[in-house]
């Protein structure tokens, strides 16, 4: 028989995104005295601060007590994704991202989907693997997707970048990682022509054949953070929009609340 905690559980799984799906989990096990409720309301409470106004001190205070509940209980609340896949990471108070091999990843997605409202993945080492993962409807759920090549693994190449941007499944992304992955201006262009990548606020392409066309900027040297009236467009960056109208993500280090944003802005 399902209970109230199954279906709470099972309504945060079908929809990953809503934040209330998940307080309405969090208020069942914070009634049931589970810590991972007040985990949850505190994680997006965190997460809603940072997208309105930034790192202010209550997003800090509000960090600061999540790791002290990430760091007593972070092992049993990630046992079950971990038998699956690498580096699972919590946000908003459940498991959402993780690491694993591109080659295993459309293996288990099934498994690790009933597990955890995976948002996030980091896929290593794809190979020819990049056509079936980028045709797959695994991928229809997720914000974040990079892909990880340990040195002498090709990356996904011009082709795969085309392979994505044509995908029909791949609509949500926001950030898409491709440091890298052996990617021409070509394979950029792809990217940034998609009709299907129109959500994308930022791109890893550090790295690859050509540098990357993203706003070049400084830093802060007291802070740390981005000089915006510094910034300005690759000449690559340029010709992409002349041809395609404004790209967000190549606007990333002005746009962003945190850049290089974290797991967490997404």
């Amino acid at each position: 028989m399902m209970t109230i905690r199954d279906a709470a559980i099972g309504n945060v799984l079908a929809n990953p995104d809503s934040d209330d799906a998940r307080l309405e989990l969090a208020a069942v096990l914070q009634k049931a005295g589970d810590p991972q409720g007040e985990l949850i309301v505190t994680q997006t409470e965190a997460a809603s601060e940072l997208r309105a106004y930034g790192p202010t001190p209550d997003f800090r205070r509000l960090t600061l007590r999540s790791n002290e509940l990430i760091a007593r209980y972070q092992a049993t609340w990630m046992a079950p994704v971990r038998a699956l896949a690498d580096n699972p990471i919590i946000i908003r108070g459940l498991v959402e991202g993780v690491t694993l091999a591109a080659t295993k990843f459309l293996s288990i997605a099934p498994q690790l989907y009933k597990l955890a409202p995976i948002r996030q993945i980091i896929l290593v080492d794809t190979n020819g693997a990049i056509d079936e993962i980028a045709m797959s409807p695994y991928v229809n759920q997720l914000v974040s997707l990079s892909f990880y090549n340990r040195s002498k693994v090709a990356g996904i190449g011009d082709e795969g970048a085309r392979a994505l941007a044509s995908s029909a499944h791949v609509r949500k992304l926001k950030r898409l990682g491709l440091q890298a992955n052996d990617l021409s201006i070509d394979g950029m262009e792809a990217i940034a022509s998609s009709s299907r990548l129109k959500k994308l606020i930022y791109v890893e392409l550090g790295g690859n054949r050509v540098r990357s066309p993203v706003e070049s900027y400084g830093v802060d040297g007291m802070t740390g953070l981005v000089v915006r009236q510094g910034t300005s467009l690759e000449a690559d960056g340029q010709a992409l929009e002349a041809k395609y109208g404004r790209i967000a993500w190549l606007h990333a280090p002005s746009q962003l609340t945190r850049y290089p944003p974290e797991d967490a802005d997404f």
